[in-house]
């Protein structure tokens, strides 16, 4: 079948099973680069590919945003009488809608108001919101200045003011926390909490950082015991007990932890577009199913 007829082919699909096959790359890496490759093939490549990452990616990312500009923080609702030590509070913001045909995604923070609660303290359950208290020159009810701290760090991202720790407004996928890029044409309204910014420099920012991570932790990867094992020792002459022992979930976890704390300090060293490349991991659960799993099958191929 020559070049032309595949194209053929291929055009005459609904852009559905398009879309259906540029998900099926089993790769999540080749998967991360179709959004760079397949754009450029043709028209309806691009469309197909753009339709993948709309439906299947974009709901799931949620947008977030650190709450600082106070000195303390404290509530009655934990079992602690002391004040708590962060100096920030991490907000998420969910995906809404693509406003104007797509070309836009819409992000708003869902508890704007006086419902709601943020956890503080990792083995304990999250506080309502009218129980936490915050220090900005006194004590002020933290449910009364979250709209105007949120608006705060939206304003620094629009005015590109360098942050601090932990990063700027960032891209929360998969367990990890990706610093937002700089992008022109987004949209802040202050009062509904709600950012609305371009879909395609947005996911570009995204997966690139994507990208660039996973490379370097196939770096370190590759330096892993039991991929050097597999690929040096494949035979039986490997011991039983090592191997088990390698492949233990506890094990592998605590490489794994060690893999990705070395390969987010590295990927800093990186730019993607002109930015420097920020990250921090947000939910171990959520990095489980993604990039754990990549992981074990890099080290275990």
């Amino acid at each position: 079948m020559t070049s032309n007829a595949v194209q053929t082919t291929w055009d005459a699909l609904p852009i559905e099973i398009q879309s259906m096959i540029i998900g099926s790359i089993m790769e999540p890496q080749e998967l991360r680069r179709a959004w760079f490759t397949c754009r450029q093939v043709s028209l309806s490549f691009k469309i197909a590919t753009e339709q993948y990452f709309r439906s299947q990616i974009v709901p799931k990312i949620k947008l977030a945003v650190w709450l600082s500009g106070f000195t303390g923080i404290r509530t009655n609702a934990l079992r602690t009488d002391s004040e708590l030590p962060c100096k920030s509070i991490l907000t998420l913001s969910d995906f809404i809608c693509y406003p104007q045909n797509g070309a836009e995604v819409e992000f708003r923070e869902g508890l704007c108001g006086v419902g709601g609660s943020i956890p503080l303290v990792d083995d304990q359950a999250a506080v309502p919101f009218q129980q936490v208290e915050i220090l900005m020159d006194r004590w002020l009810p933290y449910h009364t200045r979250r709209t105007f701290l949120w608006g705060e760090s939206m304003r620094s991202y629009i005015n590109r003011i360098a942050y601090g720790k932990p990063q700027g407004p960032s891209l929360h996928r998969c367990g990890l926390l990706f610093e937002l890029p700089y992008m022109d044409h987004v949209s802040v309204d202050y009062e509904e909490m709600k950012v609305t910014m371009p879909y395609s420099p947005m996911i570009s920012g995204l997966i690139s950082q994507e990208i660039a991570l996973r490379e370097e932790i196939n770096k370190f990867a590759s330096e892993d015991l039991e991929r050097i094992c597999w690929c040096n020792n494949s035979s039986p002459s490997v011991e039983r007990g090592l191997r088990i022992a390698l492949r233990s979930d506890a094990v592998r976890l605590a490489r794994f932890l060690a893999c990705m704390v070395s390969a987010m300090e590295k990927v800093k060293e990186r730019r993607v577009g002109g930015c420097g490349i920020r990250c921090v991991a947000s939910d171990l659960e959520d990095m489980m199913v993604s990039w754990y799993q990549e992981w074990v099958r890099y080290v275990s191929s």
